[in-house]
């Protein structure tokens, strides 16, 4: 590898820029890059409101009691000023023993010199072995004139309930 540049001519600091969703220090030699992208926060105790709806119609809510996925990122918008991202790319846990469940609380905060807006949707991901393993996320960030922004860096909060799968 010479002059920044990978097998095939790829731009290994564009690789690098476009995996971290932001802009590299020009004086950062690429090769020798760890970045934090995100944190994990597994919470075994948290409190579901629940409506359960029974044959006849009637509605009981209650309180129940969850685990959870606490997940923080950051990332940027592309070109079009939206982003589409899978939840399991900013964290490393095995997804095999349980079930993510709704409701799916999603929060981003852009990081913007200029004015804009941000809409997000999270989506269970249903796995192979047949239960929701994943969230997938999309991003769009706007400007107040409602045209797409691009390249808009936010910070992300995901907070999602799971239960164990049954072995």
């Amino acid at each position: 590898m010479e002059g920044g540049q990978m097998e095939g001519g790829e731009d290994l600091r564009a690789n690098f820029e476009a995996a971290l969703g932001e802009r590299l220090a020009l004086d950062l030699d690429p090769r020798e890059l760890r970045r934090a992208t995100g944190t994990r926060s597994p919470q075994d105790e948290i409190y579901v409101t629940v409506r359960d709806i029974t044959v006849s119609g009637a509605t009981k809510e209650c309180v129940r009691q969850f685990h959870a996925e606490d997940i923080t990122g950051r990332t940027r918008t592309g070109n079009d000023g939206s982003v589409q991202f899978l939840l399991s790319q900013y964290y490393c846990a095995n997804t095999a023993l349980r079930t993510f469940i709704n409701p799916v609380n999603f929060v981003a905060t852009p990081h913007a010199r200029l004015p804009c807006f941000l809409t997000a949707t999270a989506s269970l991901v249903l796995g192979d072995g047949g239960s929701n393993s994943d969230v997938q996320i999309r991003v769009q960030a706007w400007d107040p004139n409602g045209q797409a922004a691009p390249d808009i860096l936010f910070h992300w909060r995901c907070l999602v309930p799971w239960v164990p799968n049954i072995q």
